[in-house]
């Protein structure tokens, strides 16, 4: 919300007991930005947030990236597009693809080439249409500009995907659990393409990371409601 709410949001951290936060990167945040003190502002995780519906992936020997939700310019999709479609290995490749699905009216989806290995479906999705494409998924891509969690994240998660992220607040929390994909050294389209090119030369690692169990095991439990539950009455206790 920006700065708009600041002053609104200071007398409410200042007269709760405890701030709960998703991430460890936004307890630094708040306690920086609202001089609250670290012993108020308790990190647990959100939880997962499963599809709703289940479907088989399709094999079309191809490698899906999906961008979906809501189309926001922090969410940087035009970051994406940049990257794809100005780099010939990448966009006029037929063993891959990309699928942006969601709402929005960015400036950057008039660019979106027609014909090429991009699927653009720019309307609001129903969450049966959002189960699909995740199932199609290979990669999820989030080189977010800015966000403390994400409930896409959370959502490719549960249904063990792989993500590409760029390096931006709860958006690496799974890596420090496991092995889940791929994280942005530098955010811009030139180090998201130089990462899909190294992606599409190894197909292998795709299959490691979609099959390691004991990786997903780690991400499950980390995620689980029913430990986060317990870390929540804990701290009212």
């Amino acid at each position: 919300s920006g700065r708009k709410y600041k002053k609104t949001y200071g007398k409410i951290y200042n007269l709760v007991d405890n701030i709960i936060v998703h991430a460890a990167i936004t307890k630094k945040e708040i306690c920086n930005e609202f001089f609250c003190p670290e012993s108020k502002v308790t990190v647990i995780p959100h939880g997962f947030l499963p599809a709703k519906y289940k479907f088989e992936k399709d094999e079309n020997n191809k490698i899906i990236f999906s961008f979906i939700g809501f189309l926001s310019g922090y969410k940087g999709l035009d970051i994406l597009l940049d990257a794809w479609c100005n780099c010939p290995e990448i966009v006029e490749n037929n063993n891959c693809q990309l699928i942006i699905a969601g709402a929005g009216d960015l400036p950057c989806l008039k660019s979106v080439p027609s014909g090429k290995n991009i699927i653009l479906e720019n309307y609001f999705h129903s969450e049966e249409e959002l189960a699909k494409i995740i199932s199609k998924t290979d990669i999820a891509v989030l080189p977010y500009r800015k966000i403390s969690q994400s409930g896409v994240l959370l959502t490719y998660l549960a249904e063990h995907i792989p993500v590409l992220v760029s390096n931006i607040g709860g958006l690496t929390q799974p890596f420090e659990i496991a092995d889940v994909g791929y994280v942005l050294e530098s955010l811009n389209s030139q180090c998201l393409a130089e990462c899909i090119k190294k992606i599409l030369k190894d197909n292998e690692r795709i299959k490691k990371l979609k099959n390691n169990k004991d990786n997903w095991k780690k991400i499950d439990d980390f995620y689980d409601w029913k430990n986060i539950g317990v870390k929540t009455v804990n701290l009212y206790m």
